[in-house]
């Protein structure tokens, strides 16, 4: 094997390693995603909230005895049986954001205050005797 072909396939060899670091970061970034959808669905999920409503259904019994000598008796039984039943109502809860409002101060800067600067004094006219002059 020459030089040239050894080197060929040093460079192949590299190639393949770069690629399969990507295919594998690439799946494991799938798979990050994936989870964050699930646990999204799992967070938002409806929640059962069960109710119960009792139902009382009364069966009336009339129990009537053969004729005898004695009056007849005639009884009217109530049975009272208790039914409770579920029934689920889905109340959707989700994550709500609620913006708050922080107070924060801000320092103000001192009023300012009177400086007694002196005033310069201010140029005074004067007039200056010119000599006359001769013309020849």
């Amino acid at each position: 094997m020459t030089e040239h072909e050894n080197h060929l396939d040093q460079q192949r060899a590299e190639i393949r390693k770069v690629l399969i670091v990507i295919i594998v970061v690439a799946f494991a970034c799938y798979c990050v995603g994936l989870s964050i959808l699930q646990f999204n669905a799992w967070i938002n999920r409806p929640t059962a909230t069960p109710t119960v409503t009792p139902t009382i259904t009364e069966t009336p019994a009339v129990t009537v005895t053969p004729p005898q000598a004695s009056p007849t008796l005639i009884t009217l039984t109530a049975t009272g049986t208790g039914t409770p039943t579920m029934t689920p109502s889905f109340t959707p809860t989700f994550f709500t954001f609620t913006p708050t409002v922080t107070a924060t101060s801000t320092p103000t800067p001192p009023p300012p205050t009177a400086t007694n600067t002196p005033v310069p004094p201010s140029p005074t006219e004067t007039e200056t005797p010119v000599a006359p002059t001769t013309s020849p």
